[in-house]
């Protein structure tokens, strides 16, 4: 065992061999990051190192060393201080992989404790170990750790490094993968993901509280339509609530809802000014007065909320209503693919539970406690 010369930070472990281990100690004080003490002139380090009884007792020495020390990197974080050591494979060789404790004293000229720490130090089987266990060593890396317990697991979404595919948020691919789970139907992978995507081209057309939203645009001076190309990105609009103009000053008011006709009726359509009137017309939106200067026009109400793109990507279709499309999903496939009567009746029992509940849900969110008038 040698005193470390590891990176000025001496936080983390790097990769290889030897490792740096960073022992907590509370001998000495300092400010900053790293700083070197001189523990020359009759300093000693002790460190033994022991495995558990079952009980989780301290077991038994299996190597202590003693070592007189010199100048040795003390880490400071905080007024919390830490020796740096460096541990050779060599010095756990014959040791099984498990947790062992460590204890560390520092001793001053004539034999008196300065300070001391203790350390838990885990070994795990590095490439090459033989049946001997010469090559444990400590964990070179989180790599090696991930690797380790991909070994251990027998999961198909945990890869050879050990990171997994799959870390349980909610997306596209992981409903399609729970689906066909419960189906216990992996030939179906493509159907069942086609169905998911019905079933939220179905539910789009409700109201629920995750699928309310804005859309904002800017007008140009003598423009009066507004739609394709021009509004690309924004939040289509199934049904608007509110409707507003806003001018430079932030003065704000009221648009008017009016269907396309009644639009065109309202007068010399080369008019400009304010707007106060909006119509619809297919994803666009026509405003009247022409705008004679830069507003800001702003939608607010029920916007359609398309499926993930892709098995990766996630937002409410597959959080919030996951049990309304997992169960539709199950139905569309129990009608057109299966034909199981049985799951159909069942998964419409589960749909209808699970709108009611997200409906319910809009409703709570939605209601003000006041009784208003509404002006259509």
């Amino acid at each position: 065992m040698a005193s470390s010369s590891a990176p000025a930070s001496g936080l983390a472990f790097p990769v290889g061999d030897p490792q740096v281990v960073e022992i907590p100690y509370t001998g000495f004080d300092g400010q900053g990051n790293v700083v070197d003490v001189d523990l020359s002139g009759g300093y000693t380090a002790i460190v033994q190192f022991g495995t558990f009884n079952p009980d989780g007792t301290r077991g038994p020495v299996f190597a202590t060393w003693s070592t007189a020390l010199g100048t040795l990197q003390i880490v400071v974080v905080s007024g919390a201080s830490s020796l740096l050591f460096t541990i050779q494979a060599a010095d756990t060789a014959g040791q099984r992989p498990g947790v062992y404790w460590v204890q560390v004293q520092i001793l001053k000229p004539g034999g008196a404790i300065d300070g001391s720490a203790d350390y838990l130090l885990t070994l795990l089987p590095v490439a090459g170990a033989g049946a001997s266990g010469a090559g444990f060593l400590f964990p070179d890396s989180t790599a090696q750790v991930k690797s380790a317990f991909a070994a251990a697991v027998d999961n198909p979404r945990i890869l050879a490094d050990g990171t997994s595919e799959d870390d349980g948020s909610p997306t596209l691919g992981r409903m399609v993968a729970n689906i066909m789970d419960e189906l216990d139907r992996p030939d179906l992978e493509g159907a069942i993901r086609n169905a998911c995507r019905s079933a939220i081209g179905f539910w789009q057309r409700e109201r629920f509280a995750f699928n309310d939203g804005v859309l904002s645009f800017v007008t140009v001076p003598g423009q009066a339509g507004y739609g394709g190309a021009y509004l690309a990105g924004q939040n289509v609009m199934l049904a608007i609530d509110t409707a507003v103009a806003i001018d430079a000053s932030d003065t704000t008011w009221m648009l008017r809802n009016v269907p396309l006709a009644s639009l065109e009726a309202l007068g010399d359509q080369n008019q400009s000014g304010q707007p106060a009137y909006f119509a619809k017309f297919s994803e666009g939106y026509r405003l009247f007065p022409i705008p004679d200067v830069v507003y800001t026009i702003r939608f607010t109400g029920h916007v359609r909320l398309g499926a993930p793109a892709t098995d990766a990507d996630t937002n409410a279709w597959v959080d919030e209503a996951y049990d309304l499309i997992a169960s539709y999903a199950k139905r569309y496939l129990a009608l057109h693919r299966l034909k199981d009567p049985a799951l159909k009746a069942a998964m419409d029992t589960a749909v209808s539970e699970a709108s009611t509940s997200l409906k319910g849900l809009a409703t709570t969110m939605a209601g003000t406690g006041v009784v208003q008038a509404y002006d259509l």
